[in-house]
């Protein structure tokens, strides 16, 4: 992942201890095409208490891990894409509470 998306994708996560595999969920390339799975993939992570304590270099590195396993080529990602989906589709299913506090990290 290019240093401007991790850094931009890292700015709406919290920051500090355990580590876990992130999952890629099944077709999501095929799915949701890059943007969405991308989104998907980051919403999954926003979402999860378990990642709100991991610090950002590693958040980042999981971040890339996921799209590369997902299919995706991160230089094709762009962070406002990948966020705005994530905030519009995902965001709202899987923790529709961090919906607004995300949403007001973007502004």
């Amino acid at each position: 992942m290019g240093p401007v998306l991790a850094a931009g994708l890292g700015c709406l996560v919290g920051l500090a201890a355990q580590s876990q595999e992130l999952p890629v969920p099944t077709g999501c390339l095929g799915d949701y095409g890059t943007t969405g799975c991308a989104a998907l993939i980051y919403s999954q992570m926003v979402c999860d208490p378990a990642y709100a304590a991991v610090p950002q270099p590693l958040l980042s590195l999981q971040l890339d891990e996921a799209f590369k396993t997902a299919g995706l080529q991160t230089a094709e990602l762009q962070v406002d894409g990948v966020v705005s989906t994530a905030l519009a589709r995902f965001i709202p299913k899987l923790c529709p509470k961090m919906l607004q506090p995300l949403q007001g990290l973007r502004n």
